[in-house]
């Protein structure tokens, strides 16, 4: 189901204390200051696929995110295990839609989707 609301607050903000879901702006930011590698070899549901981002400026700050695939919200199916990663913002993109972080095997970039789905959650420090 849709869930009700235009952001998340402290009421159901799903990270911890002193934490936040990023912005778009946020995810914007840190792929333009990154440098991206990803995985090589195949990318499938048995040899799970990453994507690793790595500061411009400081080559030791590096951040990697599993490609853990989504929750289908109109029939609760899982899809896209081990091929691509999306991770929400806080950011709303309408009514129905938020923007998220996506990435597959050779491109990574900020897009929208709709809430009712199940993507993963990556908290920042405020």
């Amino acid at each position: 189901s849709t869930p009700s609301g235009t952001s998340w607050y402290a009421s159901n903000n799903p990270c911890p204390s002193g934490f936040v879901v990023p912005t778009k702006s946020q995810w914007d930011a840190l792929i333009a200051a990154c440098n991206a590698t990803y995985m090589s070899g195949t990318w499938s549901n048995i040899n799970y696929g990453y994507l690793t981002l790595t500061d411009k400026s400081n080559a030791s700050n590096k951040l990697e995110f599993p490609a853990v695939g989504l929750r289908y919200g109109s029939d609760s199916s899982l899809g896209n295990n081990g091929t691509s990663g999306t991770y929400w913002s806080s950011t709303q993109s309408s009514a129905t839609g938020a923007y998220d972080m996506y990435f597959n095997s050779g491109d990574v970039l900020t897009g929208h989707n709709e809430i009712r789905n199940g993507f993963s959650v990556r908290c920042v420090h405020e």
